[in-house]
Parts: C-alpha cells; sequence; structure tokens
C-alpha cells in the first residue's frame, strides 16, 4: 500500500443513518460510512478559510 499522501479534505458529514467520514489525499480519498459515530456541528472562527 502507497502512503496516502497529503491530506487536502477531512470531513465528518451526515449520510443516511449515520455519519461518513471522508479523507481526500493525493492521490487517492477514504471513505468510511457508519451508524454510531456521535458528531456535533458548532461555529468555528476560522480566518484562514475561504469564503467563509
Amino acid at each position: 500500500m502507497a502512503a496516502p499522501g497529503d491530506v487536502s479534505l477531512d470531513e465528518v458529514l451526515p449520510h443516511g443513518g449515520g455519519r461518513a467520514h471522508e479523507v481526500v489525499c493525493r492521490p487517492g480519498t477514504l471513505v468510511v460510512v457508519c451508524r454510531d459515530l456521535a458528531a456535533q456541528w458548532v461555529a468555528a472562527d476560522c480566518p484562514d478559510a475561504g469564503g467563509g
């Protein structure tokens, strides 16, 4: 297995009856979907984020 490379996206999103955790690297993507991951979305101050 090759090294995943630099991470360009790492996010947890609602998915059906659970959550999807997507990690996008160069050169590929890893997606894990589960029903038992607890997640809470909160406001965040991210001055470096574009388009915010």
